[in-house]
């Protein structure tokens, strides 16, 4: 299940929008699903997001930040060579960091 927090640990949902009223409605298409994390691990997004959207051109808007979203996956104990970053930029692109690299704490 899903939940406005920014630990998308909990799980997500990739739907089609098509009123753009920034709820999933009967009847909009769900892309993919993504359950809760069977373990304490986290992915935190920045700046307290708990959506991402696209647009039809594949441009993301309303980040939290005017330049990107970062998402961080942390493990459960916590160990530093695990932590990734996802890092998603206002073209749609995305870049994967390792820890300790710029932009990921």
């Amino acid at each position: 299940s899903c939940s406005s927090s920014n630990n998308w640990g909990n799980g997500w949902i990739i739907y089609v929008d098509s009123n753009s009223n920034g709820s999933l409605d009967g009847g909009e298409p769900i892309l993919k699903t993504e359950q809760k994390f069977q373990t304490n691990d986290q992915l935190l997004a920045s700046g307290n997001a708990s959506n991402l959207k696209f647009n039809r051109d594949g441009f993301a808007f309303d980040l939290p930040s005017s330049a990107s979203l970062t998402l961080t996956l942390t493990t459960t104990p916590q160990d530093a060579s695990a932590q990734r970053c996802l890092v998603i930029g206002l073209s749609g692109s995305f870049n994967i960091l390792k820890q300790g690299a710029s932009g990921c704490a």
